[in-house]
């Protein structure tokens, strides 16, 4: 009340129909219109949408309605649109449920009134623009049935420029430069819309050649206030302070356009302190000043305290509509400033020709997956991926990195890979992500790496001397594979032209190194900056020091880069607020950026040699930015999502296990590099769980190569101390502790259970490989009688082919044995898992394409699981399910495996079958063999081993294949049976069969194989019921049997293997064996093939321990 009785009142209303067709120019549409307007003022005064639905600008009537008289081809709703936002065909996303309301009662009015739909195109095209006078021209428009020429409009007053090579105009981009020219030519200021990356900043440059203007653009930035779009407070070297006036004031006394970028980050009601500024060409400013209209200026004979504003002057200002999130620039105090411009999305057409026309060497089919995955990459798709939608600037990046390396598609998903930031997505999100580019036939490059092309780019470059070479960092840099490959696309980026470059990663993965080291390589100056929480836009700008008791403002880095042509390094780029990096936008994309003391960074081309204030940027300046990934736990901003799409970016990772390594051991040479590879293994799944989010702090590179400069330091500390340095940090947390501990201990580094202290004066190292001492050796030299003579005639199989589905593929973890305790046991793991009653039965190794593979035949079900990578790098286990996919007259009980090279042989006593299978595939074939009665083998040594005082029971023993020499040749055989199986030739061909029978009464329990040879062969069979026999054949079939005299003296010894083993072992002269049954472990001591082995049954003691020579002569 107090306040209210200070003032009277007047309500203004809404004009009536009458008043509003009286005070419209005459024309065709004129009294459409005025119902028009009246309608929707009566919508949006009514009681359900009052204060919610957007008024209709009346004041901009008799401006549409002059635009209609000059483009009478003109659609009017088109024309209205730029006056009333809501009528465009903007995402309904961006607005409020009064403005969808507002929209929807314009269309009902239109329709009412006959008012066609609006085209997606103008039909009017600009033709020419004639230059009148100084400061004016005429504009000619076009189209298909008439010519449009306007009377004379202000215009810039700089020299025409060439046109732009880079900027395409699609029939779209006319439209809209159209609807720009059409509200220039009302006198209007214009707001243009569009998505992120739309292509406003081309359109408006296109925009001020067209008119001759040259732009003073206008970086704008969330902490901006309403004081400082007009003018702000600076201070001189003598410390006097003085109004400096803002990019905006410059133009309006000028006759420039201002483009006011990024119009959307200003706080509310900030912008709309201008209305009176748009709308009246009329404002106050803080020093007293006052700016005004042109005519009115000319008027006033006073003219203390004015300031006239210029004829041609206009702001354009630019706003981006992000995704699902509502605009506050279609609000009614927005939209009654400017006329609005929205720039859709281009349809895949035009998207097409842009890429076609800039990107000449570009393969067609590239452009076409380019515009497929663009179609596909819906908002809901990038959301589901964690990506934004491809735009038109990330288009044109992926197809100008295409472009430069060769114009084919092998390198286009590296080249998408790298603008969506695919290597900082979640594994899930980068599955959605391939499955898209997947859908848009684009697969990830699998061309073969060109060896020493980092080398080759180096000796092609020819850069000039540096002028200060204290300046040219000298990084301590180590070449590893992965960083050798990121070196090669940082200077191919860099040698191509880019001006911007993006390095995003975890903290600790060698951004500073790689970046340092080709600045090194290119023999470039380096300037440096890191932001912080504090960094302001001045801080970017100037410095500010204190000389002579006086605050003197010095030259940023980054001013200095730019001056000198250097490379600047914006290191933690993620830690200065969102409004702070984002003005790097306009020095990136626009080449722009003004400065706190009133200069101004710009063009060479556009800057002005009697203006001291203009700062040509250097041809050889290069911006590098370095930031984290964004969140938690570096809580940086996403500096991507600000301005990413204006940098070339790359994803630095850590280093995969074998570059790791080879990392540790240059900081650490004298280390041994079994130590370090478990160091870096340990350090890999630690940063695989911190990707899961099941631990919260990602262990990088930097705290792996700490540990490891500490080992080589102080080799007398361990690991575990050196380890301390690291995770001592993590000691306070307790469940934390026990996940690193089991992932350490997992990897052979034993880390103590509690939260022990180094003061205890206990020292733990990792356990060194040693030899076993004091075994006794036992020597057997059997004497073999004459024996008994028969003869195995030779039996063609025939193979039948089949297929296995495809195995499938899990990674599996080791428990390391040496960790907080001396043992044999060197690691172990869960060999099983075909399902709840699985028990491992065989264990074999072959040779796959990844090393070692041990390959463990499994019961209940029967399945094949095979593990790769059990002596380092990567660790997979592929399961082949058997017991589903066989033959149905294959009974599966009892079955045996052996390895041949890098398949497998399978056999199923029960049915006398084998089958050869490739693991990786899946693809085999099964033999049927015939039993030793069904090809009439006579038995010719019947009751060789004696008589049994019992008779045999008549069950199916459990299969055994003996491996016979290197080739394809094997003992088949069941325990508890009477006869041996020659199986050969089944790797390339059927399969040939030989039986050999012993007799009713053997009971067989081990053969082991001696000499083998192409012509003559001997093998041993060891009876269950005592007694030793050896069998010699040759390869007509003979065979003779004879019986050892006298028993082995070690007992409860299994010979396990006495085939060659797998070539790795060779090279590994303490390497283990994998044994079964009664044997628990062996080692080898020197060379596999002097068949020495160390073997230990399960009993504990040095006792049993035995030294057994395979040699069967004695």
């Amino acid at each position: 009340p107090p306040l209210r009785s200070r003032f009277q009142c007047l309500r203004v209303d809404p004009p009536s129909p009458t008043s509003i067709y009286a005070s419209l120019p005459p024309s065709k549409t004129s009294k459409s219109l005025a119902s028009l307007t009246s309608a929707l003022l009566s919508s949006s005064s009514s009681p359900d949408h009052q204060g919610l639905h957007p008024t209709f600008p009346v004041l901009t009537l008799p401006e549409t309605t002059k635009l209609q008289s000059l483009f009478p081809e003109e659609n009017t709703r088109s024309l209205l649109s730029t006056a009333y936002p809501y009528s465009s065909n903007i995402p309904s996303t961006s607005m409020t449920e009064g403005m969808k309301q507002a929209a929807k009662s314009f269309r009902l009015a239109c329709e009412r009134l006959g008012f066609p739909e609006s085209p997606q195109t103008s039909p009017y095209v600009l033709k020419s623009v004639s230059s009148e006078s100084t400061g004016t021209a005429t504009l000619t428009f076009s189209s298909k049935n008439s010519t449009v020429t306007t009377p004379p409009l202000p215009i810039g007053n700089s020299v025409p420029k060439p046109d732009d090579p880079t900027f395409i105009e699609t029939p779209t981009h006319s439209s809209a430069l159209t609807q720009m020219l059409q509200s220039h030519i009302v006198d209007s200021d214009i707001l243009i819309l569009s998505s992120k990356g739309g292509g406003k900043s081309a359109l408006s440059r296109k925009f001020c050649d067209t008119l001759h203007y040259d732009p003073l653009l206008f970086t704008l930035y969330k902490d901006l206030s309403s004081r400082d779009l007009l003018q702000r407070r600076s201070t001189d070297s003598e410390g006097s302070t003085s109004w400096q006036s803002s990019p905006l004031v410059e133009a309006a006394l000028k006759g420039e356009v201002c483009v006011m970028d990024g119009v959307e980050k200003l706080g509310a009601g900030t912008l709309k302190t201008l209305q009176q500024l748009c709308v009246e060409r009329e404002c106050y400013l803080p020093d007293g000043t006052r700016l005004v209209r042109h005519d009115r200026y000319d008027e006033v004979e006073d003219k203390l305290a004015l300031r006239r504003i210029h004829p041609s002057f206009r702001i354009l200002a630019l706003g981006t509509l992000e995704e699902g999130k509502k605009s506050s620039l279609l609000d009614d105090d927005v939209s009654s400033m400017f006329r609005t411009v929205h720039l859709p999305e281009l349809p895949p057409g035009e998207l097409s020709g842009i890429l076609s026309s800039r990107f000449s060497g570009l393969d067609r089919g590239v452009i076409d997956m380019i515009s497929i995955l663009h179609n596909d990459l819906t908002s809901s798709r990038a959301e589901d991926a964690g990506v934004s939608r491809l735009s038109l600037r990330n288009m044109i990046r992926v197809a100008a990195e295409v472009e430069g390396r060769g114009g084919g598609d092998e390198h286009l998903a590296d080249a998408i890979n790298g603008v969506l930031m695919k290597g900082l997505l979640p594994p899930f999100q980068q599955a959605v992500l391939d499955e898209i580019l997947a859908n848009a036939a684009i697969t990830s490059s699998h061309a073969t790496k060109i060896e020493g092309e980092m080398d080759a780019l180096i000796a092609d470059l020819k850069m000039p001397a540096p002028k200060n070479p204290e300046l040219v960092p000298s990084p301590a840099f180590f070449h590893i594979p992965m960083h050798d490959e990121i070196i090669t696309n940082l200077l191919r980026s860099f040698l191509s032209g880019s001006k911007a470059t993006l390095l995003i990663g975890n903290q600790g993965v060698g951004k500073n190194k790689l970046c340092d080291r080709v600045l090194q390589i290119l023999n470039m100056e380096r300037e440096y900056i890191q932001l912080h929480r504090d960094s302001t836009v001045s801080s970017l700008t100037l410095t500010p020091t204190i000389t002579d008791g006086k605050v003197v403002w010095e030259d940023s880095p980054l001013v200095k880069a730019v001056v000198h042509g250097r490379a600047l390094m914006v290191d933690e780029g993620d830690k200065a607020q969102e409004e702070v990096v984002g003005v790097l936008k306009s020095l990136v994309e626009d080449k722009e950026m003004r400065l706190s003391d009133g200069r101004r960074i710009v063009d060479p081309l556009k800057a002005s040699p009697s203006d001291s204030n203009d700062i040509p940027i250097h041809p050889s300046f290069r911006l590098i930015v370095l930031a984290n990934r964004p969140g938690f736990p570096f809580l940086g901003n996403d500096f991507f999502r600000v301005v990413g799409d204006c940098f070339n970016s790359h994803v630095i990772p850590n280093p995969d296990l074998e570059s790791e390594v080879e990392l540790l051991r240059k900081y650490a040479e004298n280390a041994d590099e079994n130590v370090l590879r478990k160091l870096a293994g340990a350090f890999g799944e630690l940063r695989d769980l911190a990707d899961k989010g099941d631990i919260t702090y990602p262990y990088s590179t930097r705290e792996a190569v700490a540990t490891a400069r500490h080992i080589e330091a102080f080799p007398d500390d361990g690991m575990v101390k050196a380890l301390s340095n690291v995770l001592d940090f993590d000691t306070f947390d307790e469940q934390g502790w026990k996940t690193l501990r089991g992932v350490f201990n997992k990897h052979g580094i034993p880390i103590a259970e509690g939260r022990r202290s180094e003061s205890s004066g206990i020292k733990v190292d990792l356990a060194k490989r040693e030899k076993v001492k004091d075994v006794r050796e036992v020597i057997w030299k059997p004497d073999f009688g004459k024996g008994a003579q028969g003869r195995a005639e030779v039996v063609l199989l025939e193979a039948k082919k089949w297929t296995l589905p495809a195995p499938t593929r899990t990674p599996y973890q080791v428990e390391e044995g040496r960790v907080d305790k001396f043992t044999h046991l060197v690691r172990s793991w869960n060999g099983g898992g075909g399902g709840y009653y699985s028990k491992s039965r065989r264990v074999v190794v072959g040779n796959g394409e990844a090393g070692a593979t041990v390959h463990v035949l499994n019961d209940g079900p029967v399945c094949i699981n095979s593990f790769s990578g059990v002596t380092g790098g990567e660790r997979t286990k592929s399961t082949l399910d058997i017991e589903e996919n066989i033959p149905y007259f294959l009974q599966s009980s009892g079955a045996a495996i052996a390895a041949v090279e890098s398949d497998l042989l399978v056999y199923f006593p029960a049915s006398n079958c084998a089958m050869f299978i490739n693991p990786d595939t899946g693809a085999c074939k099964y033999i049927p063999i015939p039993g030793a009665h069904e090809v009439g083998v006579m038995n010719g040594v019947k009751g060789f081993f004696g008589a049994s005082s019992k008779k045999r029971k008549n069950e199916s023993g459990e299969g055994v294949i003996v491996r016979g020499g290197d080739g394809d040749e094997v003992l088949l055989y069941q325990k508890g049976g009477d006869s041996v199986c020659l199986l050969g030739d089944f790797v390339k061909g059927d399969g040939t069969a030989r039986w050999i029978e012993l007799g009713e009464d053997a009971s067989i329990d081990v053969v082991t194989v001696g000499n083998w040879s192409e012509g003559e062969c001997e093998f041993f069979v060891h009876n269950k019921n005592g007694g030793t026999a050896k069998v010699d054949f040759d390869t007509s079939g003979n065979y003779n049997v004879s019986k050892a005299k006298g028993k082995c003296p070690v007992e409860r010894m299994q010979i396990v293997s006495a085939s060659v083993p797998p070539k790795h072992l060779e090279e590994d002269p303490t390497c283990r064996g994998l044994v079964g049954d009664n044997v628990s472990y062996a080692t080898t001591v020197g060379k596999v093939g002097d068949g020495t082995f160390y073997v230990s049954d399960r009993e504990e003691g040095d006792a049993s321990k035995v030294k057994v020579h395979l040699s069967w002569e004695g």
